[in-house]
């Protein structure tokens, strides 16, 4: 019977990949957000609580990236981090995830770089050392960057595949940042998920956000539904096992879950879909980078 429910899973993906292709083909996605809509409201949250706006795309990850740095700042609990460590981290890491949005589109980040080098002076040394392997703070984004703009990706290093389109300048941060992670492969790595689950999550995990054919809209190769059920059937179903089998692990395994689902949360309900635009031609101009590998980071502490 096991056999069989799970042959049914693994049909169900295939009927999935293969409708996502077809859908792609046609150069339409979902439409995530508007892409100059310029400065919008996000409700404040708790763990990196705000009182100016932000662009559409910091809007759109805001939550989910306020709770990592929750989960990450309770992990430094765990190691009797000091009061000092506990805000240089949470001031740094919330003001990558939420920099103030600019009249003129432009964002300013603030003094990170000198915020940050407090982690590494304040922060208790296992910890340090490991934010000092990861390069946290070289690749902190520091001061007032220009209004985001559409470019063709050059080659991305790590676990993501690479983009397909024009991306804005900053969603291709993030998804730098999230190809960087290692916490998902090492997670369908632990529930032996078959090579057709790795991809596909690794994929939805990754988040790519596209700019439309017109440069009006920001979209996405998948809708949350999606998500949340592909990612389900291949990782968290499996987890639940396992904790359920070894309910001591449920502490390390928690975390997982809890990230997995926020990243799906992102994504539209795919209720409007637009052309996308062409790849372009011509390298990627440099731009500020922000790889700083939260989802990884918040991973190894709770290790």
């Amino acid at each position: 019977m096991k056999a069989k429910v799970n042959m049914a899973g693994k049909f169900c993906l295939f009927v999935l990949v293969m409708y996502k292709t077809q859908a792609t083909e046609s150069n339409t996605l979902y439409k995530l957000a508007e892409r100059k809509s310029g400065c919008v409201k996000a409700d404040s949250s708790e763990s990196c609580p705000i009182s100016w706006k932000l662009s559409a795309i910091a809007a759109k990850f805001y939550h989910q990236q306020t709770r990592q740095v929750s989960r990450a700042l309770t992990a430094l609990k765990s190691f009797n981090a000091s009061d000092e460590c506990k805000a240089a981290f949470n001031t740094t890491m919330c003001g990558q995830g939420a920099p103030r949005c600019l009249a003129d589109g432009s964002q300013d980040y603030g003094d990170a770089a000198a915020t940050c080098a407090k982690i590494y002076s304040k922060c208790p040394q296992q910890n340090s050392d490991f934010l000092k392997s990861q390069k946290l703070c070289d690749n902190i984004i520091s001061g007032k960057i220009e209004t985001p703009k559409c470019v063709k990706p050059s080659y991305i290093e790590g676990n993501c595949p690479q983009p397909k389109y024009k991306m804005p300048d900053h969603a291709l941060s993030l998804y730098k940042r999230f190809s960087a992670d290692n916490e998902t492969i090492e997670s369908l790595a632990q529930v032996n998920a078959s090579s057709q689950c790795k991809s596909e999550v690794q994929k939805m995990q990754c988040v790519a956000v596209y700019c439309s054919e017109d440069e009006k809209h920001l979209l996405t190769e998948f809708t949350k539904a999606e998500c949340l059920n592909t990612t389900k059937m291949c990782v968290i179903d499996e987890i639940e096992k396992l904790i359920k089998a070894v309910p001591y692990l449920e502490p390390q395994l928690r975390p997982t879950i809890e990230k997995f689902q926020d990243l799906c949360d992102v994504y539209p309900d795919g209720s409007i879909k637009l052309p996308v635009g062409p790849t372009g031609s011509g390298n990627i101009p440099l731009v500020h980078r922000f790889v700083l590998l939260l989802s990884f980071i918040v991973g190894k502490l709770f290790a």
